[in-house]
Protein backbone atom coordinates (compact mmCIF):
# COMPACT_ATOMS: atom_id res chain seq x y z
CA UNK A 1 0.00 0.00 0.00
CA UNK A 2 1.52 3.42 -0.96
CA UNK A 3 2.17 6.06 1.68
CA UNK A 4 0.71 9.49 1.21
CA UNK A 5 3.21 11.86 2.76
CA UNK A 6 1.81 15.04 1.29
CA UNK A 7 -1.55 14.87 3.09
CA UNK A 8 -2.07 17.82 5.40
CA UNK A 9 -3.97 17.17 8.54
CA UNK A 10 -6.19 20.07 9.43
CA UNK A 11 -7.30 20.60 13.01
CA UNK A 12 -10.76 19.32 13.75
CA UNK A 13 -13.43 21.49 15.30
CA UNK A 14 -12.91 19.66 18.59
CA UNK A 15 -9.19 20.44 18.44
CA UNK A 16 -9.84 24.12 17.71
CA UNK A 17 -12.35 24.23 20.56
CA UNK A 18 -9.79 22.68 22.94
CA UNK A 19 -7.20 25.32 22.00
CA UNK A 20 -9.79 28.06 22.57
CA UNK A 21 -10.70 26.60 25.99
CA UNK A 22 -7.01 26.41 26.94
CA UNK A 23 -6.56 30.09 26.11
CA UNK A 24 -9.65 31.05 28.13
CA UNK A 25 -8.36 29.05 31.10
CA UNK A 26 -4.99 30.76 30.84
CA UNK A 27 -6.65 34.15 30.91
CA UNK A 28 -9.07 33.31 33.71
CA UNK A 29 -6.33 31.96 35.93
CA UNK A 30 -3.98 34.83 35.14
CA UNK A 31 -1.41 32.21 34.21
CA UNK A 32 1.30 33.50 31.93
CA UNK A 33 4.34 31.76 30.50
CA UNK A 34 6.74 34.52 31.48
CA UNK A 35 6.18 37.62 33.52
CA UNK A 36 7.57 39.88 30.77
CA UNK A 37 8.60 39.67 27.14
CA UNK A 38 10.01 42.22 24.71
CA UNK A 39 8.64 43.43 21.39
CA UNK A 40 11.49 45.14 19.49
CA UNK A 41 9.96 47.50 16.92
CA UNK A 42 13.19 47.37 14.90
CA UNK A 43 12.23 43.90 13.65
CA UNK A 44 9.34 45.41 11.67
CA UNK A 45 11.55 47.50 9.40
CA UNK A 46 14.82 47.36 7.50
CA UNK A 47 15.14 51.12 7.91
CA UNK A 48 14.86 53.15 11.08
CA UNK A 49 11.53 54.81 10.33
CA UNK A 50 8.09 53.37 11.10
CA UNK A 51 5.10 55.20 9.70
CA UNK A 52 2.81 52.89 7.72
CA UNK A 53 -0.55 51.75 9.09
CA UNK A 54 0.12 48.27 7.69
CA UNK A 55 3.28 47.95 9.77
CA UNK A 56 1.46 49.27 12.84
CA UNK A 57 -1.27 46.66 12.30
CA UNK A 58 1.31 43.85 12.05
CA UNK A 59 3.03 45.13 15.19
CA UNK A 60 -0.30 45.35 17.05
CA UNK A 61 -1.21 41.79 16.05
CA UNK A 62 2.06 40.50 17.48
CA UNK A 63 1.59 42.64 20.59
CA UNK A 64 -1.91 41.22 21.11
CA UNK A 65 -0.54 37.68 20.74
CA UNK A 66 2.16 38.43 23.32
CA UNK A 67 -0.41 39.82 25.74
CA UNK A 68 -2.24 36.48 25.71
CA UNK A 69 0.75 34.61 27.07
CA UNK A 70 2.71 37.23 28.98
CA UNK A 71 1.76 39.36 31.94
CA UNK A 72 3.79 42.33 30.72
CA UNK A 73 5.18 43.40 27.37
CA UNK A 74 8.02 45.84 26.92
CA UNK A 75 7.90 47.68 23.60
CA UNK A 76 11.47 48.53 22.63
CA UNK A 77 11.91 51.61 20.46
CA UNK A 78 15.68 51.10 19.99
CA UNK A 79 16.98 52.18 16.59
CA UNK A 80 13.59 53.29 15.26
CA UNK A 81 11.72 56.54 14.83
CA UNK A 82 7.95 56.39 14.78
CA UNK A 83 5.34 58.84 13.59
CA UNK A 84 2.28 59.96 15.50
CA UNK A 85 0.16 58.19 12.88
CA UNK A 86 2.02 54.92 13.47
CA UNK A 87 1.46 55.17 17.24
CA UNK A 88 -2.21 56.02 16.73
CA UNK A 89 -2.70 52.99 14.44
CA UNK A 90 -0.83 50.83 16.95
CA UNK A 91 -2.64 51.86 20.13
CA UNK A 92 -6.14 53.12 19.18
CA UNK A 93 -7.59 49.70 18.23
CA UNK A 94 -5.86 48.12 21.23
CA UNK A 95 -7.47 50.65 23.59
CA UNK A 96 -10.86 50.23 21.89
CA UNK A 97 -10.62 46.47 22.39
CA UNK A 98 -9.06 46.26 25.86
CA UNK A 99 -9.52 49.69 27.43
CA UNK A 100 -6.96 52.03 28.95
CA UNK A 101 -6.10 49.46 31.63
CA UNK A 102 -3.96 47.73 29.01
CA UNK A 103 -1.24 50.31 29.71
CA UNK A 104 -0.71 48.75 33.14
CA UNK A 105 0.76 45.77 31.24
CA UNK A 106 2.80 47.76 28.70
CA UNK A 107 6.27 49.13 29.30
CA UNK A 108 8.39 51.22 26.99
CA UNK A 109 12.15 51.13 26.44
CA UNK A 110 14.24 53.69 24.57
CA UNK A 111 11.22 55.89 23.95
CA UNK A 112 11.93 59.37 22.59
CA UNK A 113 10.36 62.40 24.26
CA UNK A 114 8.29 63.05 21.14
CA UNK A 115 6.94 59.49 21.05
CA UNK A 116 6.16 59.63 24.75
CA UNK A 117 4.17 62.83 24.24
CA UNK A 118 2.26 61.19 21.35
CA UNK A 119 1.35 58.18 23.50
CA UNK A 120 0.26 60.44 26.36
CA UNK A 121 -1.94 62.39 23.90
CA UNK A 122 -3.53 59.16 22.63
CA UNK A 123 -4.32 58.19 26.24
CA UNK A 124 -5.76 61.67 27.01
CA UNK A 125 -7.97 61.50 23.92
CA UNK A 126 -9.41 58.18 25.05
CA UNK A 127 -9.87 59.47 28.61
CA UNK A 128 -11.85 62.44 27.23
CA UNK A 129 -13.96 60.10 25.08
CA UNK A 130 -14.63 57.88 28.11
CA UNK A 131 -15.86 60.87 30.12
CA UNK A 132 -18.08 62.07 27.27
CA UNK A 133 -19.56 58.56 26.80
CA UNK A 134 -20.30 58.15 30.51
Amino acid sequence: MPKFTNIKKTPTTAHKTRIFIDIILLLQNNYYMDSMTVLPLSKFTAITFLSSPETANACRKELEDMLIYHKKVEIDFSDVHVTQGFLTCLFDPLIEKRGLKIFSRLFFANLSDNSEQCIQQIIKNHQKNSVVDA
